[in-house]
């Protein structure tokens, strides 16, 4: 089963480029993909207009799209209830901060968090939802 995730950039007037990720959207997959190698705004913007993606590789051409146009939200909660509502597992949001943040949907699916601190310092997000199991007795 493909873990879906939306990927979003925020522009200068708030809002939102985003597109669809069909698979390996899991933190410990796409979100370092994500935060170790689209670090430059331009690059994400560039991702992003590739168009919706089977998967997000660690450059562009190593990507796979389906070529679909990118959505466009009016702000941060349009675009996380869009994505909410079209089942997405993971959202990954680039900020004018120029830093990801990321929500999943089981926990607290409104809530952006940091990424860098999930990659680095949390443990049970680096997990696919699918290894849960084998931690639940």
């Amino acid at each position: 089963m493909s873990t879906r995730a939306r990927v979003g950039v925020e522009l200068k007037d708030g809002t939102i480029l985003s597109m669809y990720v069909n698979s390996d959207g899991y933190i410990d997959q796409l979100g370092r993909i994500l935060f170790n190698n689209y670090t430059d705004k331009k690059d994400i913007i560039k991702l992003i207009r590739s168009g919706n993606a089977r998967r997000i590789g660690p450059t562009i051409n190593q990507s796979t799209f389906f070529k679909e146009k990118p959505e466009i939200s009016n702000d941060q909660y349009s675009f996380i209830e869009m994505s909410l509502k079209t089942g997405m597992d993971f959202i990954y949001l680039y900020v004018l901060d120029n830093e990801w943040l990321y929500s999943k949907r089981n926990e607290t699916p409104y809530a952006l968090e940091d990424l860098e601190y999930a990659i680095s310092d949390n443990l049970e997000a680096a997990i696919k939802p699918s290894d849960m199991n084998s931690f639940i007795k």
